[in-house]
């Protein structure tokens, strides 16, 4: 084999052993058992709104706050696990984790692919950062958060190539992501930010 067919070759099988190991990382993250105690909790939570069809004023689970108003971030989110375990069990929750961690590898990889970072380089970008997040991965509304964040991210990415009604996007994404999570002010902050960044001279 010639010398220029290894220095091909080699990135190749380089890049597949990466993605394969990421693949790994990601099947063993995902079905590491449930130890999040927030898990339970949002999924008391979630049944609580299912079961009286409403958002309580106040936390009847937390007597250090009563007679304060409950403001409830994560009512949708907590909602959707509670539907998932009612219909699907632990398994069911454990292949929904699963799946999320795989659907934000695949846009995180597309994202820092778009900005133009070499295959091998956004592979292990992406394998880092699920490393750095594996104890934020869990099901708690915060994974939700996450993949609103690369959707906000990507949108703003395809703002300049893509139609100008693309904009629009950012609102129904902002919605979801009110009601799924606190940390909902990134999504009005990373827009802000663009739109600053384009003002300026």
């Amino acid at each position: 084999m010639r010398t220029s067919e290894l220095r091909g070759t080699a990135p190749r099988i380089l890049g597949v052993a990466l993605g394969l190991l990421l693949a790994v990382h990601l099947v063993l993250l995902g079905f590491f058992q449930i130890s999040s105690e927030d898990t339970w909790w949002h999924l008391k939570q979630g049944e609580l709104y299912v079961m009286t069809f409403s958002l309580p004023a106040q936390d009847p689970f937390a007597f250090t706050t009563a007679g304060r108003e409950w403001i409830k971030y994560s009512w949708l989110a907590d909602i959707l696990f509670y539907l998932l375990y009612r219909a699907a069990g632990l398994p069911g929750l454990v292949v929904f984790r699963l799946l999320m961690l795989t659907l934000l590898a695949l846009v995180l990889y597309r994202i820092v692919r778009w900005c133009g970072l070499h295959p091998l380089a956004a592979i292990l970008l992406v394998f880092l950062a699920s490393l750095a997040l594996r104890f934020r991965l869990w099901i708690r509304p915060e994974l939700l958060s996450f993949a609103l964040l690369l959707a906000v991210l990507a949108l703003l990415l395809r703002l300049r190539e893509g139609p100008p009604g693309l904009v629009y996007g950012l609102l129904p994404i902002q919605i979801l992501w009110t009601n799924m999570h606190a940390s909902f002010v990134f999504g009005i902050a990373l827009p802000g930010l663009v739109l600053g960044a384009n003002l300026l001279p």
